[in-house]
């Protein structure tokens, strides 16, 4: 019966030494962590401390100091510890330590650093530590960045013809991905815009997209009537995209060049003539002419030649469009 009692009271050591050993690694993960401001160099170290678990990206570095940051705004933060003196791990936690929400291990050399979206008002908490067992001093940098996006745009074809007056049949679509956002933002917002050349004040026109909202834009060149259209020193048009994170203001941009070419000019030569219309002829009578493909005879850009080329084609003969010219060839043909 004693050697029973003797047991449980054992036990009920055991367990409350476990208990012990867990609060005061909580606490001192969250209470007895040492503040920090964005801005300022804090010069710490890791020499006699302790712990009892390691990173999510390190190798035995339990041996750790607790930090705590609470930002003043939504954004961007860098945090660094480069410059330190071993070969540090870096990790963010929230308040009670129990999400890893990033963890680095080498970035400066064998030294830590993260780049985090983080929320205003809101108590992070920052741990470093050693890589397998290592200690020493560490220099700790908090600072807010813009974090820029990486942006892809892309044009599903680098020209088209000018319009018939009131359509818009030729087109094109530029599209964005973002390939890299450090910070992970939930959604974007696009501002879009067209760069015209030196010498054009007429605007192409949006088909689809183009809002804050959209990732794409479809927009058609003006129509042959308008003279303004075209660059008449064969400049290319620029479209440019803004790319806004909504959640921590980081941004990117991206650009893509494309041409818009005079309506009816077959071989490119910046007229319309008897040439363009014996290409055309060609064309439909016995196939391709040399060096003519079905792009060039394609005159509303839907990847067919058909009745709607002829069409096309017959209204520019007859005078009734593509009265303008141009003193250069469109660059993107």
């Amino acid at each position: 019966m004693r050697n029973f009692i003797k047991i449980i009271i054992a036990l009920i050591v055991l367990a409350s030494s476990a208990v012990t050993s867990a609060k005061r690694f909580f606490i001192y993960e969250s209470i007895d962590a040492i503040a920090v401001n964005v801005d300022e160099v804090y010069l710490g170290s890791t020499g006699g401390a302790i712990g009892t678990n390691e990173s999510s990206c390190g190798y035995n570095d339990t041996i750790d100091v607790w930090h705590s940051f609470t930002p003043t705004s939504t954004e961007p933060y860098k945090i660094s510890l480069c410059g330190s003196t071993f070969d540090t791990t870096l990790s963010i936690l929230d308040s009670n330590g129990a999400i890893d929400l990033a963890c680095n291990d080498d970035y400066c050399d064998l030294q830590s650093e993260l780049t985090i979206g983080l929320t205003a008002g809101k108590n992070y908490l920052i741990r470093v530590a050693g890589y397998d067992g290592e200690t020493g001093d560490y220099t700790l940098t908090i600072e807010t960045t813009p974090a820029d996006l990486n942006v892809g745009l892309t044009i599903d074809s680098s020209w088209m013809y000018q319009n018939l007056p009131g359509r818009i049949s030729s087109n094109l679509t530029a599209s964005i991905s973002i390939t890299d956002d450090p910070v992970s933002n939930s959604s974007y917002s696009c501002e879009w815009e067209l760069i015209l050349p030196s010498d054009v004040n007429a605007v192409p026109k949006t088909v689809a997209g183009g809002g804050a909202n959209d990732a794409f834009w479809t927009f058609a060149p003006p129509g042959c009537d308008e003279p303004l259209a075209l660059s008449d020193s064969g400049q290319p048009f620029t479209v440019r995209v803004i790319v806004i994170g909504n959640d921590y203001g980081n941004m990117g941009t991206a650009e893509a060049e494309f041409g818009i070419a005079l309506l009816g000019d077959v071989n490119n030569d910046t007229f319309v003539n008897l040439k363009d219309r014996q290409m055309v002829n060609d064309y439909w009578q016995i196939g391709p002419a040399t060096g003519l493909t079905l792009k060039d005879c394609d005159m509303n850009c839907d990847g067919v030649v058909n009745l709607k080329d002829r069409s096309i084609t017959n209204d520019i003969w007859r005078g009734e469009v593509g009265k303008n010219s141009v003193s250069g060839p469109c660059l993107f043909r």
